[in-house]
């Protein structure tokens, strides 16, 4: 594999690879700006094979898998020789459908990729726009000086293989724009939600609660709070485990709906992920 020298090189290789005029395929839709954060670690690769580019960001103890290939053809011709070609590596891949029976999850099972987990995606409509909401002092904007003990929260309780895992550029950026809340007990961060506000619609990136202080509806606070503040928008979403069966009710239960929308997390070793 070649180290990514800037974005450019990858816009380039896409652009050979379109050129193909195809029916293109691919999981890759990160930005400038996140894509130059990886190139300045020195973390992301490239590697073309046949008509599809794969991009690999590295991480620790498995690597993060994106392509862009010319067809699925293609991506069913050129996938087996990737893997073959680095045997060693565990590679994990977030695969964005619509149908559970996509033909692109067909295409990693048949070459030594296996299901890690799969997410649904949940929505609703704003109904209720006077939605009452009773603050506590417990609930503070983060500080950049918490951004450490956050961090340590999901290194330690987060599996980095079934969610994207912000770094501490990401945590810095939401403390920055007031999205980032902890709820506080003696000064210890008892659990936090994390939401983008986009236009009119409010997307909950992370809602945690540390397992001490489970059972003490800090969680139902905080996704109150997460409702609370998306009562101006038109739309709220999420993502949630397929296999939560008891956390999909709850959901239900607010109003929300399972969209046809799923994220598959293939990984090329048998592997579950365990809750």
């Amino acid at each position: 594999m070649d180290t990514v020298k800037n974005f450019l090189a990858v816009q380039n290789s896409i652009t050979h690879i379109k050129a193909y005029k195809k029916k293109s395929v691919t999981n890759f839709f990160h930005d400038e700006l996140t894509v130059s954060k990886w190139i300045e670690k020195g973390i992301f690769y490239s590697i073309e094979i046949l008509e599809v580019l794969f991009l690999v960001k590295k991480k620790d103890g498995f690597d993060s898998l994106f392509f862009i290939a010319s067809s699925i053809n293609e991506l069913q011709v050129s996938l087996p020789l990737l893997v073959n070609r680095f045997p060693d590596s565990i590679f994990v891949t977030d695969l964005i459908v619509k149908e559970a029976n996509s033909e692109i999850i067909s295409v990693f099972k048949q070459h030594y990729f296996n299901e890690y987990t799969s997410l649904v995606r949940m929505s609703r409509m704003v109904s209720n726009p006077s939605l009452n909401f009773e603050l506590k002092i417990n609930l503070k904007e983060a500080s950049i000086n918490q951004i450490d003990e956050i961090n340590s929260l999901f290194v330690k309780y987060f599996d980095p293989m079934a969610e994207q895992l912000p770094n501490k550029l990401d945590l810095i950026t939401w403390v920055e724009s007031g999205s980032l809340l902890v709820y506080e007990i003696d000064s210890k961060i008892c659990g936090f939600i994390i939401y983008d506000l986009n236009g009119v619609s409010l997307y909950l990136r992370y809602w945690f609660v540390h397992p001490d202080y489970r059972e003490q509806k800090i969680g139902s606070f905080l996704f109150n709070y997460f409702l609370y503040k998306g009562k101006n928008t038109k739309r709220q979403l999420f993502w949630v485990i397929k296999t939560n069966e008891n956390a999909i009710k709850r959901y239900r239960h607010y109003g929300f709906i399972e969209e046809k929308m799923y994220n598959f997390v293939m990984i090329n070793r048998n592997k579950k992920y365990e809750r």
